[in-house]
């Protein structure tokens, strides 16, 4: 039906056109079609995102009394472009999610508003927020040009997060070409500072050299984050693979 409606750069002709398929009591999505009048219909086929490989976002989200809250949250992507979310139960964004069964992922890089979200809300005070034309969310003024909108569709539970499925209202990605942030890749980095260091320690003061042990351990440990928050098919993990081998070829163990 769309296909139909892009064809008509008018707006007239396309309500008269609708309306006829009403008339005719023909199936039509009217979500999609609010979307098409409104201008904010966008396609969710083409994300900057790998599936299922957890980045970090600012969820913002109201709760019963309209004040907005922004928690630092990794999400993920599913191959069937839904957006997963795991708050711990005893947060805000869990209970404004059950709640509200919106929000919004903000894309961003600037450390300040992830110091300010986590740490203190405080001062991320009402002037940092507008509000959602499309659905009960504020969004991080700095995000408007770089933000998802969700509406939870599913809720499953673990002894401490919930595990909240959402589907993908509207991507706005429009401003800048900001790239979400994944622990992986700051992880990879470090693994790579670590491993040189493991292989000029190794070779100059020998493997039992506790700097070796140290750098081995900071290796393991932001390995494991990589393992977790990335799918064993990933790059990230290749690289991992790549990585070890190296060691292993540098250093004999």
């Amino acid at each position: 039906m769309l296909v139909l409606l892009h064809k008509s750069s008018d707006r007239l002709l396309t309500v008269t056109i609708i309306s006829l398929l009403i008339k005719n009591n023909i199936q039509i999505n009217y979500y999609e079609v609010i979307c098409y009048l409104t201008g904010i219909y966008m396609s969710n086929t083409n994300l900057p995102f790998q599936s299922e490989i957890i980045y970090e976002a600012i969820i913002t989200t109201y709760n019963q009394q309209n004040q907005p809250n922004a928690a630092p949250m990794g999400f993920s992507i599913t191959k069937e472009k839904q957006v997963i979310i795991r708050p711990f139960k005893e947060s805000d964004t869990y209970k404004n999610l059950q709640d509200q069964k919106k929000c919004i992922v903000n894309i961003t890089n600037d450390p300040d508003l992830f110091v300010k979200s986590t740490l203190f809300q405080d001062l991320l005070t009402d002037e940092f927020y507008i509000k959602s034309k499309i659905i009960n969310a504020p969004i991080l003024k700095t995000c408007k040009g770089n933000h998802i909108t969700l509406k939870v569709i599913k809720e499953k539970g673990e002894e401490e997060r919930g595990i909240f499925h959402c589907e993908i209202i509207k991507v706005e990605l429009s401003r800048e070409n900001i790239q979400p942030h994944t622990r992986a890749f700051s992880s990879l980095i470090e693994i790579l500072i670590h491993t040189t260091r493991v292989i000029h320690f190794s070779k100059t003061s020998g493997l039992s050299d506790p700097k070796v042990k140290q750098l081995r351990e900071l290796i393991e440990h932001h390995s494991q984050i990589i393992t977790r928050v990335t799918n064993k098919d990933s790059q990230f993990q290749e690289y991992l693979e790549k990585i070890q081998e190296k060691i292993f070829q540098e250093v004999g163990e």
